[in-house]
């Protein structure tokens, strides 16, 4: 609708009518009826400029973000309308003592939880198809014929009879064929959820007469089992009874020849082992007896050694004591000397800070003086004192004056 139309309406607005056949005034009508006869010609024209598809345009993004856009907004909405009436429902069952939630809030939480479901599915479905196609293109085609209709027959019934009789049984269908739309919607929810429920029930069962089954089945191999391995024990005990009496004595036999061999190997190895550790000790000692003779050379050595190296250490420690001894007078002298320089410094420091301060106050009482006696002067020449004393003149103009009066 174009400002033009909203022009043609009428300045009163029409009131809602109790009955369907009520008529509207002739200029009211003529009115609709214009507004109306540009609407089905703009969606007319709507259906043939429109495009069989919008895939490959310039506003495929745009198109997309937008349908994107508002299934968000909406998928968003009813999680925050679920969430309150969660956290409605969570306090009242905290404050149950004192509060006692009503069949109407239960009633509106679970409608909540349905919408919140039913907002989900339509969600994955806007998400899972493409807005671009040829069959949204098409629906939205068919939408618009079916709202033209309306429109054409609503312009037909305001010519005929002046009424909207048209309009509120075309409106009255669509929300009978909604209202049928969303119980079948609504019967066929439950009856998936029961399949479901069905579905996940004869699952359990079968896996729990599965697992017993499956458990009896071990248990009675289990129990062939021990059978078997009772018949093989009692058969297998005899035979190894017989071995490990034969196999013992074989054993005490070959233990005792081993052990033999062993001590007579011990004996060689001791032999060998002591003459070894003699022919060593002497080899030892003749070496150690060569090793002491070079340390005792080195000894005195070292000896001779430390004692002209603390003799030259005496020597140099008495020369650095004679040359610290000098350093510490003179250090002493010119420490002196420094304090009385800086008493000189400090003294001439602070005369000459005196004599700044007493230039400064010159300088101050100067400037004083000056801007006083300027200010004097100033004074003196507004005000005509001394020597600025203005003279007075006496005109004959003043004179005649003074005859009139």
């Amino acid at each position: 609708m174009n400002e033009r139309d909203k022009k043609m309406l009428p300045s009163t607005k029409l009131k809602r009518q109790k009955s369907s056949t009520v008529k509207i005034k002739s200029l009211e009508s003529i009115y609709l009826v214009t507004i109306l006869k540009d609407c089905v010609d703009q969606f007319a024209i709507l259906g043939h400029i429109m495009p069989d598809t919008f895939e490959g345009t310039s506003q495929e993004k745009q198109i997309i973000d937008n349908v994107l856009k508002e299934a968000v907004e909406q998928q968003q909405d009813m999680e925050e309308k679920y969430k309150a009436a969660l956290a409605q429902k969570q306090k009242s069952k905290a404050e149950k003592f004192s509060y006692r939630p009503s069949q109407a809030d239960n009633n509106k939480f679970h409608e909540v939880a349905k919408e919140l479901g039913r907002s989900t599915l339509q969600f994955a479905r806007a998400v899972e198809q493409n807005p671009l196609t040829s069959d949204n293109i098409v629906k939205i085609n068919e939408d618009r014929q079916y709202v033209q209709d309306i429109m054409e027959n609503v312009v037909s019934d305001l010519r005929k009879n002046r009424s909207f009789t048209s309009l509120v049984s075309a409106v009255a269908k669509a929300k009978k064929t909604k209202r049928g739309l969303q119980e079948t919607i609504e019967k066929e929810q439950n009856s998936h959820q029961r399949l479901k429920e069905l579905t996940k029930l004869v699952a359990e069962v079968t896996e729990e007469k599965e697992r017993e089954i499956q458990n009896r089945n071990e248990m009675i191999a289990y129990l062939k089992d021990q059978i078997q391995e009772m018949k093989a024990k009692t058969g297998m005990e005899s035979k190894y009874v017989n071995k490990c009496t034969k196999l013992s004595v074989a054993q005490t036999q070959k233990i005792c020849q081993m052990a033999e061999q062993h001590i007579r190997k011990d004996i060689d190895n001791v032999e060998i082992q002591l003459d070894l550790e003699t022919r060593v000790n002497a080899e030892i000692v003749q070496y150690l007896g060569k090793l002491q003779m070079r340390l005792d050379e080195k000894l005195e050595f070292w000896m001779e050694k430390h004692e002209k190296d603390v003799e030259d250490k005496q020597k140099q420690l008495d020369d650095l004591k004679t040359l610290k001894n000098t350093d510490w007078k003179r250090l002493v002298d010119l420490t002196r000397q420094y304090k009385e320089y800086e008493e000189v410094v400090v003294e001439d420091r602070i005369q000459k800070e005196i004599l700044r301060r007493k230039m400064e106050e010159e300088k101050l009482y100067i400037k004083a003086s000056i801007r006083v006696q300027a200010w004097w002067r100033g004074i003196m020449v507004r005000k005509g004192y001394g020597t600025y004393r203005k003279k007075k003149k006496k005109t004959k103009n003043t004179k005649k004056s003074k005859g009139t009066k």
